[in-house]
């Protein structure tokens, strides 16, 4: 775990978690078999992109403002926000990126695709976005005015009963070949979807096998079938949550945080519940929660145990509750 400072260079473990974070620099990361987090990391221009690489974990990145490199060989991919190129493979699970503004290219050999595109600051470059599922469902959510051709391949095996579908919200010829294909080895269908918003300067193209791809004007990821919105609360969902504490805004929202977790002792009381840290400090137990109130709240995120002892030391059976302030 990295926490602070201005550094450079590579961060390598056997087998193990990295996290880093509240520091600055150019900064890669690599594990043979560990979870990647990369959190509130100050960039300059000439630092680069984010690089992280694990065997088998998850990759966790909160902002990526030059370009982003990341792959995993077993583990779900959650970029929150990242600018011009972004590159995400996993070998099996799970890909969420939000607030993409640049080209995107993403695979996953065995899992769901969700990505939301911004259109670039300066309107007249190219921007492409390739998505790729080997089996899965490909969401992908762009703005109504987003000029660009839209090129989509869904491919379904002669094995599954299963209804497949394009679901567009633009308007796209869909075609769906009658034969049975054998070229490959394995019997396929295929269902194509073509058409142009606009102008159609940029380019869209989506490929998926035995799953459904759904093709969305504007609107955020509500995604909540990984660990990401589980473990986050966004400023939107919190302002909207018609609560005046924080503890009744996480009861309502994410119960399964107040839970008390390993086994409570006389010694330590509220010890097994998670703790709470505002702004990267600590604040106090689960019970400080009622006195901080959600109008000041940008963000909150929830570690678990392992997670937070890594972060803030032992001590954190129960996890710990991070609220970033406005």
């Amino acid at each position: 775990m990295l926490i602070g400072g201005n550094l450079e260079g590579i961060v390598r473990t056997l087998g193990g978690h990295i996290q880093i974070s509240e520091v600055a620099g150019k900064l890669r990361g690599i594990s043979n078999g560990g979870r990647l987090i990369y959190r509130n990391v100050y960039k300059k221009k000439y630092d680069g992109e984010v690089q992280l690489s694990t065997l088998g974990g998850d990759i966790e990145i909160d902002e990526a403002p030059y370009g982003a490199s990341v792959n995993t060989n077993g583990g779900n991919i959650i970029i929150s926000m990242a600018n011009n190129n972004v590159r995400a493979v996993t070998k099996g699970g799970n890909v969420i990126l939000r607030n993409i503004r640049g080209n995107l290219d993403a695979q996953t050999y065995s899992g769901n695709i969700e990505a939301e595109l911004l259109p670039l600051l300066d309107e007249k470059k190219y921007q492409r976005c390739n998505l790729v599922s080997k089996s899965g469902d490909v969401v992908l959510h762009v703005p109504e005015s987003f000029e660009a051709y839209i090129d989509i391949k869904l491919a379904y095996t002669k094995n599954t009963t299963k209804q497949f579908k394009i679901d567009s919200d633009f308007d796209l010829d869909i075609e769906e070949t009658p034969e049975w294909d054998f070229s490959d080895g394995t019997a396929k269908k295929y269902i194509y979807g073509k058409g142009e918003i606009g102008s159609g300067k940029h380019s869209i193209q989506i490929r998926t096998v035995n799953g459904d791809i759904h093709l969305k004007k504007g609107g955020e990821i509500r995604t909540k079938s990984i660990s990401y919105a589980r473990n986050y609360l966004s400023y939107e969902e919190i302002q909207q949550s018609n609560t005046t504490n924080e503890y009744d805004l996480i009861r309502k929202l994410r119960q399964h945080w107040l839970y008390r977790r390993g086994r409570k002792t006389i010694q330590h009381g509220v010890a097994n519940y998670p703790m709470v840290y505002m702004n990267n400090l600590k604040y106090g137990n689960i019970n400080s929660l009622w006195e901080i109130s959600v109008e000041s709240i940008k963000e909150i995120r929830f570690l678990n145990s392992g997670d937070a002892t890594i972060r803030f030391g032992t001590d954190h059976i129960g996890g710990a509750i991070l609220i970033t302030t406005l």
